[in-house]
């Protein structure tokens, strides 16, 4: 998953693993929200979350002293079932995927979290999962028909289809998060097999170069849910749903080749999302119970060791769309259609988990988020 950095409508940095331009502790004692130094700059961090039961968006603000969430604005989505959010720091845009009408809708967001409508674009039929370039100039959208679409993001924020694969282009249907490795040559698209990777041609096209099913750990039906890339961009890791017990596999990443670094754990529970601190820890939620698993991870192969204090327990229902925050201070999850709880948990230096709270506040059926950190002088 990918972030976004914007400082007073310039771009600082993208991308969950890339360096910030700015000092933060990579894994607990988030930045200081209240500046005790007046007209310094201070940073920002703003959460766009979907809301699929009433078809809005939510934007809230993180408090980077303890990760608790405040509402900046509430907006219609534009379109029916939004459920998915990207956030694109280039032009300070995100885009939307409205899954029930088939539509990306585009808004320009400010430092106070205003949000402005600034058009739409037709998506691949049954849309599913979206993700955007590190450079920020490229959107792929994939859908149930095995299609994947390419957009350019002009200056302006707004989306131009420029390429799109043929039907059935994807082995299978995609799961719902992608990544990207070689500074963003590739991408690593989950589908049900395994681990489809395609190049990435000058005009945005794909180039599908392999799909890796993890010396056959993935099995023909099994839905690799999302993909993600090490912050070295030595390794990834999928989460795997399937008939009887969901897995982990670990891949080592080499231009582009993808290479399974031993069988898949298999895991006693449904997986949902996952993601990668800033020091490579992965933290991967349950869909079927509102926890969050931490991982120490080798950045060569991928391997795992579990953090003691994983499993994080939390209330709600499930934590299915989980990710870390920008500054790797806190990881977050929502907990899908059952309920209307985002969820926090601030992490130690060392990646622990360190408690959590819970934030219900103008969130319907609150579905996939993302960030934008943000750099404000004088407040």
């Amino acid at each position: 998953m990918k972030r976004a950095f914007v400082g007073a409508l310039a771009l600082l940095a993208m991308g969950c693993g890339n360096t910030l331009q700015v000092s933060i502790p990579p894994g607990g004692g988030g930045n200081n929200n209240n500046n005790n130094n007046p007209g310094a700059p201070t940073l920002r961090e703003l959460m766009v979350i979907p809301n699929l039961s009433d078809n809005t968006i939510t934007v809230k603000q993180v408090n980077l002293n303890d990760g608790t969430t405040f509402t900046r604005t509430t907006v219609s989505s534009g379109a029916q079932g939004p459920f998915v959010v990207k956030c694109n720091p280039v032009t300070n845009v995100f885009y939307v995927l409205n899954s029930n009408s088939g539509l990306i809708t585009e808004f320009r967001i400010d430092i106070n979290g205003n949000v402005t409508s600034i058009g739409n674009i037709a998506s691949p039929a049954n849309p599913l999962l979206m993700t955007i370039h590190p450079s920020g100039r490229l959107v792929f959208v994939a859908g149930s028909t095995r299609q994947v679409f390419t957009y350019a993001v002009a200056n302006d924020g707004t989306l131009t289809r420029v390429a799109q694969t043929a039907n059935n282009f994807l082995n299978g249907a995609p799961g719902l998060d992608a990544d990207f490795s070689g500074n963003g040559a590739f991408l690593h698209v989950p589908v049900v097999g395994g681990v489809q990777t395609c190049a990435i041609q000058n005009d945005g096209s794909l180039v599908s170069n392999s799909l890796n099913n993890a010396s056959g750990s993935i099995g023909v039906a099994d839905q690799v849910l999302d993909v993600d890339v090490h912050p070295n961009q030595t390794s990834l890791q999928a989460a795997i749903q399937r008939a009887g017990n969901d897995a982990i596999a670990s891949f080592a990443l080499n231009a582009g080749t993808v290479t399974p670094t031993g069988s898949a754990i298999t895991v006693p529970y449904e997986v949902g999302l996952g993601d990668f601190s800033a020091l490579g820890r992965y933290y991967l939620g349950e869909s079927g119970a509102p926890r969050v698993h931490g991982f120490n991870t080798v950045a060569a192969t991928g391997a795992l060791t579990e953090l003691a204090s994983s499993p994080s327990i939390s209330t709600g229902v499930n934590a299915l769309y989980t990710q870390m925050d920008f500054t790797s201070s806190y990881i977050f999850s929502t907990q899908s259609i059952g309920s209307n709880q985002l969820v926090a948990r601030p992490l130690t230096a060392t990646g622990e988990f360190n408690g959590s709270s819970g934030d219900n506040t103008n969130l319907a059926a609150p579905q996939l988020f993302d960030f934008f950190l943000v750099q404000v002088n004088g407040s």
